[in-house]
């Protein structure tokens, strides 16, 4: 049995059988001491991908009995908005777990601390996030467990049953569609992009009842079933929560009643949910400990954000999961 293999193994005791290592990451080392090598080149892909997506493997082998985590890559990262997104992944996920968390030595020096957002000697925000450029063309959609994530998320936000049903499920007052996230440094050009734009965007959110937290839903159907859906919910709210502390702001407020992007400043914290028929036995299995162990850092941490399950049941009825911590 490889080194690797004896990994699969912990992990399917610990988070159940169907549990498979990436084929693309390469897990090295000795003893309780894995080293988790990605590929350089799918660093610049969607961060969502197996070959990717760090966040889950890493914080499913400290369960599973790692002593110490190592993260590193073969070859040189190539620039652009989704390696970008990378590093800031790698950066706050290493400040919350740097006692058990590191990247390899010849890797540390790309982790670059640049890209952390700042303030302008006014004390505006440098990071802005872009908006809607003209209202959408909303459709019904169709809700069923087989349907496109695009359709599934037209429906929950469009038919008035279903919307009233997951907005009472997650206790909120509003949701919506499409919340954008591509980020520009101080003017919104392509020569400015920080990370990937255009349709870079969360799938739903919205707004408690009592408008002091942001809720966030990662949508993916009953065929999407990737751990990496945690990966792009990590950045996702990690990137809100600079908005939250004024680190980042929105280009611009859109008209018309009801809550919109000028209300997210206010929101004091960050519910953050994998919305889906069913999720990846690392993120499911185990009484969900991924995700308590991830609350139980960022709680620690002082951050206000919490991630959880929301199941999507055949007869529209939504559970949402919080794990304990």
């Amino acid at each position: 049995m490889t080194y690797k293999e004896s990994w699969e193994r912990k992990l399917q005791e610990r988070f159940g059988a169907n549990v498979r290592l990436p084929r693309d990451v390469a897990i090295e080392g000795e003893g309780s001491a894995p080293r988790v090598m990605l590929l350089a080149t799918a660093l610049g892909t969607n961060m969502q991908t197996d070959a990717a997506a760090f966040e889950p493997w890493c914080l499913a082998l400290r369960l599973a009995g790692a002593e110490r985590v190592t993260l590193g890559w073969n070859g040189s990262l190539s620039p652009g908005g989704q390696t970008n997104r990378f590093l800031h992944r790698v950066t706050h996920y290493r400040a919350l777990f740097h006692a058990w968390f590191t990247v390899a030595a010849e890797q540390a020096p790309q982790v670059r601390d640049v890209l952390d957002p700042s303030l302008d000697d006014d004390g505006r925000a440098r990071w802005v996030l872009n908006t809607e450029s003209e209202p959408r063309q909303e459709q019904c959609g169709r809700f069923a467990l087989d349907a496109s994530e695009h359709e599934l998320e037209l429906a929950i936000v469009n038919q008035p049953a279903l919307s009233r049903a997951f907005r009472g499920a997650f206790r909120l007052r509003h949701v919506a569609r499409q919340l954008p996230v591509g980020v520009f440094d101080r003017v919104i050009t392509t020569e400015l992009a920080v990370f990937t734009h255009r349709k870079s965007a969360i799938d739903l959110w919205g707004l408690s009842r009592d408008s002091s937290r942001l809720a966030l839903f990662e949508l993916k159907n009953e065929e999407n079933v990737k751990a990496g859906a945690l990966s792009e919910l990590f950045f996702y709210a990690t990137l809100l929560r600079q908005v939250q502390k004024g680190l980042a702001r929105f280009s611009a407020t859109p008209d018309g009643d009801g809550p919109s992007y000028g209300d997210i400043p206010s929101t004091e914290g960050i519910d953050a949910f994998v919305l889906a028929p069913r999720a990846h036995p690392i993120l499911a299995g185990d009484g969900l400990s991924v995700l308590a162990t991830l609350n139980t850092a960022l709680a620690a941490a002082g951050e206000p954000i919490r991630f959880g399950l929301g199941v999507i049941q055949r007869d529209g009825i939504f559970l949402p999961v919080m794990p304990a911590y």
